[in-house]
């Protein structure tokens, strides 16, 4: 079986794109995610800004793993995968603050005050 030259081509352009993306994303990727009781704020390290408020939607739950979403008020969405190993000791919090804050603001529209 002989290989195409095409073939070698595209695996090498493949392990180049993915080493660089893996370089890219760890250098962009530093920074904390804030919860400040109202909305999300990211705070990037390398850049040295906090983002305006920021909608968070989970995707994917695994228990170790959560892999949410950041939607910016100006259309940009930013993909974040929190791990438990990172941050142990505050896992359990930072669930309960991904989820009670989607409660929330989810149901802030239904909230109606009634004043006599």
């Amino acid at each position: 079986m002989r290989l195409d030259w095409r073939a070698g081509v595209g695996c090498v352009a493949a392990l180049v794109s993915a080493w660089k993306l893996q370089t890219v994303w760890h250098d962009d990727a530093t920074g904390n995610l804030i919860w400040d009781g109202s909305c999300w704020h990211w705070e990037c390290i390398t850049v040295s800004s906090v983002s305006d408020e920021l909608k968070l939607s989970v995707v994917a739950d695994l228990q170790r793993f959560l892999v949410v979403v950041l939607d910016e008020n100006t259309g940009k969405r930013f993909w974040l995968c929190a791990e438990r190993r990172a941050f142990p000791e505050r896992w359990l919090d930072f669930r309960r603050a991904v989820y009670s804050a989607s409660r929330m603001t989810d149901g802030q529209a239904g909230i109606d005050h009634v004043s006599s």
